[in-house]
């Protein structure tokens, strides 16, 4: 029978090569939270493969207490899907359609805004291909989370690592600008905006212009300045 265990392989495996690479331990507690790995150095690093802002308590205990945390958090810019039946068999193989990009993370960051410029956190984004286990099931089947809208016929159940393609980190006003198009001018309206990432970033979200607003207006990256016809101005700082 496949593995259905809490913890994916994709997230033990990134936790594995990051305590390699900074020859640190797994697992490890401090107060009252167990964080994936401990450096050398005494830094924390956290491998997070859905919501960031699931993180807070964790990442605000860090900064409270001078801890330097770095979150890594893989985008998924190529997976292959395999369905299994319940003996454990292979039933098909085939290359997703969907690919994310940067600015998939947006709406994982909402909660945590008020520490992404914080000088003890860093968020490493790693752009992976993976590969996604499905269990084939008789009937239509909901997720523990009760997140499906539509049920279907399969659960998942496990992701494995493909590869690491590429990384980026995130950590300073100037990194969290260079979100912004780089056709974009300064003043510019929700709508020019939302047409240069078009441009720039293939299919992304229909709302993904405005969180990107709200995001840089917290970070004093942007500023409101007026309007152009009915349309807020906005201008880069």
């Amino acid at each position: 029978m496949i593995n259905t265990y809490n913890e994916t392989s994709l997230h033990k495996k990134i936790k594995e090569i990051y305590a390699t690479q900074f020859n640190g331990k797994t697992e490890q507690k401090i107060n009252n939270y167990i964080y994936d790995v401990i450096t050398e150095d005494n830094s924390i690093i956290e491998i997070q493969t859905s919501n960031i802002s699931a993180l807070k308590k964790k990442i605000e205990f860090c900064i409270k207490n001078d801890f330097k945390i770095k979150i890594v958090h893989p985008i998924i810019e190529e997976k292959y899907i395999e369905l299994y039946n319940k003996e454990g068999i292979l039933i098909s193989r085939r290359k997703s359609p969907k690919k994310e990009n940067i600015y998939s993370i947006l709406r994982k960051l909402t909660g945590i805004y008020n520490f992404l410029l914080n000088q003890n956190f860093t968020l490493e984004v790693i752009f992976v291909s993976i590969v996604e286990k499905r269990l084939q099931t008789k009937e239509k089947s909901q997720l523990k989370n009760k997140s499906r809208k539509y049920l279907k016929n399969w659960i998942p159940i496990d992701k494995l690592l493909i590869s690491v393609n590429s990384k980026r980190t995130l950590q300073s006003y100037y990194d969290y600008k260079t979100l912004l198009p780089l056709a974009l001018k300064s003043p510019f309206t929700s709508q020019q905006l939302k047409k240069e990432l078009q441009k720039e970033v293939n299919k992304t979200t229909e709302n993904t212009y405005t969180i990107l607003i709200w995001m840089l207006k917290k970070l004093e990256i942007i500023s409101e300045i007026g309007k152009q016809g009915r349309n807020k101005l906005y201008q880069i700082n």
